[in-house]
C-alpha cells in the first residue's frame, strides 16, 4: 500500500506571512547598530511555521548568510543577511537551545522551545555545524501534533481504512519513507497517539526524539538512541524482551 501525506496543520493565512516577512525586512533595514537579534531569531521561526517550512537552513558563505526553508519537501531561498549580523544570529540560536556559545569548531545538537501566536509553544531542534565559512544552522520546525488525525494529514476515507485495519493487528510492521520533510514522523505519531490507550505499551526508539510525550496518563515510552553505548539494535532488544 503506498500512501502520499501532505501535511497541512500550519495556517495558510497570505496576510499573517506577509505581515511577518515585513517585520523581518524592518529589523534587516535598522542595520547592524539597530537590528534586535532576539526578534529578529523568533520572527525567523515564526515565518517558517506559517510558511509550512519543515526546516530552516541558515548557511553562510563569504559575506554573509543565506535563510533557506524547505516547503514540501524543497529548499528555497529566503532572505539573506550581512556577515556582522552571522555570529550574533547563530549565538542566539545557540542561546535558546542551551549549547556552548564558545565552541565553534564542533557539531552541538539542541532544542528549544518558542511561542506562536494563536497556536501556543512548538519545539524547534537544532543542528549547528562548522564549516569552511564559520558555522551552519538548521533548525527543525516540529509542529503541534496533540490535535492531528488522518483526516488532517490528507489521508483519503480508503487508505485511513487501509491504515487503521493495519494498525490493530496483533503484529506486522508498517513502513514509512520519504525525503526529508514530507511528514513521516509526523504521520507515524498521529498513529501512535490513536493506539494511545492505558490497556497498552507503546515504546518508540528514535534518533532523536522530536515530539516528547509528557502525559502522565500516556502508555507511550520514548527511547532515544545515538551514542556509542545505546544502538537501535540494543534497544530494540531490550523492548523485546
Amino acid at each position: 500500500m503506498s500512501i502520499f501525506v501532505r501535511i497541512f496543520c500550519y495556517t495558510n493565512n497570505v496576510e499573517v506571512i506577509d505581515g511577518i516577512k515585513k517585520q523581518i525586512d524592518d529589523e534587516l533595514a535598522k542595520g547592524p547598530e539597530g537590528i534586535s537579534i532576539i526578534k529578529f531569531v523568533e520572527l525567523m521561526v515564526q515565518f517558517a511555521y506559517h510558511s509550512r517550512a519543515s526546516d530552516v537552513h541558515l548557511e553562510p558563505f563569504e559575506t554573509g548568510m543565506v535563510a533557506r526553508f524547505r516547503i514540501d519537501g524543497q529548499l528555497k531561498d529566503m532572505f539573506a543577511f550581512p556577515k556582522v549580523l552571522q555570529s550574533e544570529v547563530v549565538t542566539r540560536i545557540k542561546v535558546l537551545s542551551e549549547l556552548k556559545t564558545d565552541i565553534h569548531h564542533l557539531p552541538q545538537d539542541g532544542r528549544f522551545k518558542t511561542k506562536i501566536t494563536e497556536t501556543g509553544f512548538i519545539d524547534v531542534r537544532v543542528s549547528i555545524a562548522p564549516t569552511y565559512y564559520d558555522e551552519n544552522v538548521v533548525m527543525r520546525i516540529l509542529s503541534d501534533i496533540i490535535q492531528l488525525s488522518l483526516e488532517d494529514l490528507g489521508f483519503t476515507q480508503f487508505q485511513i481504512e487501509q491504515v487503521n485495519k493495519a494498525i490493530h493487528k496483533p503484529y506486522g510492521m508498517i513502513l514509512a519513507n520519504g525525503p526529508t520533510g514530507c511528514g513521516k514522523t509526523t504521520t507515524l505519531y498521529t498513529i501512535i497517539k490513536q493506539l494511545n490507550q492505558r490497556d497498552a505499551s507503546i515504546i518508540t526508539i528514535e534518533d532523536p526524539i522530536e515530539y516528547i510525550h509528557n502525559d502522565k496518563q500516556s502508555a507511550i515510552r520514548q527511547r532515544e538512541i545515538g551514542s556509542d553505548t545505546v544502538s537501535f539494535a540494543n534497544a530494540l532488544r531490550a523492548a523485546l524482551r
